[in-house]
């Protein structure tokens, strides 16, 4: 459009506006085509090209503005990426590699329990890991706020209730013996979130999708060793299979995630940070 400069350098400053958004250049398209029709409309009033450029451009708004109206949630919210939401991809990622690391503790604990007495290394290895799995799930729940932020605040109900379940199991790791609870309520907390996730519509649909059959899959390993034995042991060997696949998965959910919010390019909004 060499004959609308003016117009082309406000399409510029609004992609550069809306660049984490996936339609960003649909965006800009749509805008283009008001802000022409608007000018043409103008000049045939009687204005000339560039009187008329000005006075569509000024009618419009602000870029920045145009930008956040286009970024803004159902909820209000306006959706985009900040320091915090990046930080908190960081979170999701060492939280990631923690659940890895507290369950293989565990198990570690687990093995060592069969040749020797539990006051001793398979107790000391139990608590070790539950102390990685509470900060886990601490990295993990700040992860969520981040992502609610990074969606303005629109993952909801389910989202929240998720986030909740998530956070209270993740801390109860440490303070209680009874494995099953609170693996199940991580699980769940996952699965919700997760369904959140692919709700939103704004995060990668494969991380939502990860994130809940995982935590789905943890929950329904515990179940059904709770269920056929009446307690949670590594002795089930089909169980735990499925229980540590869904872990897997929702690490793999996690990391996705993670990245994602990691990688973006941020844009400064003042404000409070958005709460769970």
């Amino acid at each position: 459009m060499a004959d609308h400069i003016l117009i082309d350098r406000y399409l510029g400053e609004l992609r550069r506006e809306t660049r984490w958004l996936r339609d960003a250049e649909d965006i800009a398209e749509e805008v283009a085509d008001h802000l022409l029709e608007a000018v043409e409309k103008r000049i045939d009033r009687g204005l000339d090209r560039m009187t008329a450029q000005k006075s569509a451009l000024r009618e419009f708004g602000d870029p920045a503005l145009v930008g956040r109206a286009f970024a803004s949630s159902r909820t209000g919210g306006a959706a985009m990426p900040t320091q915090f939401t990046r930080r908190a991809g960081y979170a999701l990622i060492v939280s990631a590699f923690l659940w890895i690391a507290g369950n293989a503790i565990h198990f570690a604990s687990f093995v060592a329990d069969q040749t020797r007495p539990w006051e001793g290394l398979p107790q000391a290895l139990y608590m070790i890991g539950a102390l990685v799995l509470v900060a886990a799930g601490l990295l993990g729940a700040s992860g969520v706020l981040g992502v609610n932020r990074r969606h303005g605040g629109s993952l909801g109900i389910r989202g929240r209730l998720g986030f909740w379940l998530f956070l209270v199991a993740g801390i109860t790791v440490f303070a209680t013996w009874f494995w099953g609870v609170w693996a199940t309520a991580l699980g769940l907390g996952a699965a919700l979130i997760g369904w959140a996730l692919i709700g939103s519509g704004i995060a990668p649909r494969s991380a939502g999708i990860f994130i809940s059959s995982g935590g789905l899959l943890a929950a329904v390993g515990v179940w059904s060793l709770q269920l056929v034995r009446s307690e949670v042991s590594f002795d089930d060997p089909p169980a735990m299979l499925v229980h540590y696949a869904g872990i897997l998965l929702f690490v793999i959910g996690e990391v996705v995630l993670g990245r994602w919010m990691a990688n973006e390019e941020v844009v400064e909004e003042p404000g409070k940070m958005a709460t769970v």
